[in-house]
């Protein structure tokens, strides 16, 4: 297709547009209609919701992780556009992550059977599990909160941006809709899948330090399944190095960010 990109489409101030985007943008629809997913507007403008199914759709292809860091190259933008050619490679990939069970409930399931894993040495932020949480986050031996929760959104099947090992950066992430987050909300409206952000030492909290996993909001608190904390109330909350459910009163907490399920 003529249409298709000769270059690599970046977010960018002002968005980068043009009819390659908007048949970008056509593709992108036509394939999340064919997973009953919701649409894009299809407006020629690269912008933060184009940027996201094409993290979303590119990953269920087939494409490589490290493809999907640099935004859309031309070959991805082809991906989508014509998935009958992809590669064999690619759609060996795409097979495996649709047999693989995704959405919330995957990642929460995924995340129930960490609970208990621990530092090894204690207080070192490292351990075999661990290790392996923070590399996909392009990180070693620092704390570890958001490379847990990243490793249980890649278990749900959607890939976030690996800046979410740092609180602040997940905040951004769901208020701009960028990096696999739709939204920014209060912790009111906490789902099952949601990443809750906690701060700890700020009343009224108002700085991430912490982040979990969302598993419900109940009348006794929030429940959530977290990474580098502690079992209760004893320790440091946002460094305690174990993965535990907890159950946490909604005062600590700067809001909610809504992955883009």
């Amino acid at each position: 297709m003529s249409e298709v990109a000769q270059r690599t489409l970046h977010l960018s101030s002002p968005l980068e547009t043009g009819p390659d985007v908007r048949a970008l943008q056509a593709a992108l629809n036509a394939r999340m209609k064919a997973r009953h997913e919701g649409q894009i507007d299809a407006d020629g403008q690269y912008g933060p919701a184009t940027a996201g199914a094409v993290r979303q759709v590119g990953w269920d292809l087939g494409a490589l992780p490290e493809t999907l860091e640099q935004g859309c190259p031309a070959g991805l933008a082809q991906m989508i556009i014509d998935p009958d050619k992809r590669t064999p490679e690619q759609l060996a990939r795409a097979k495996t992550r649709a047999e693989t069970p995704h959405g919330p409930a995957a990642a929460i399931a995924w995340a129930r059977t960490q609970i208990g894993t621990e530092e090894h040495p204690a207080g070192s932020n490292r351990g075999p599990k661990i290790d392996d949480w923070q590399q996909g986050v392009g990180m070693i031996g620092q704390p570890w909160c958001g490379a847990f929760a990243h490793a249980a959104l890649e278990h749900g099947g959607l890939k976030t941006a690996p800046d979410i090992r740092y609180c602040p950066s997940t905040e951004a992430h769901a208020k701009q809709g960028t990096g696999g987050f739709a939204s920014w909300h209060p912790v009111a409206n906490a789902q099952e899948g949601d990443l809750v952000l906690y701060d700890f030492v700020n009343h009224p909290p108002s700085f991430p330090e912490h982040v979990g996993v969302v598993v419900a909001l109940q009348s006794d608190g929030l429940h959530t399944i977290e990474g580098n904390t502690t079992s209760g109330a004893a320790g440091n909350q946002a460094n305690g190095g174990g993965v535990f459910a907890r159950v946490r009163p909604t005062q600590f907490v700067v809001g909610v960010a809504r992955p883009r399920w």
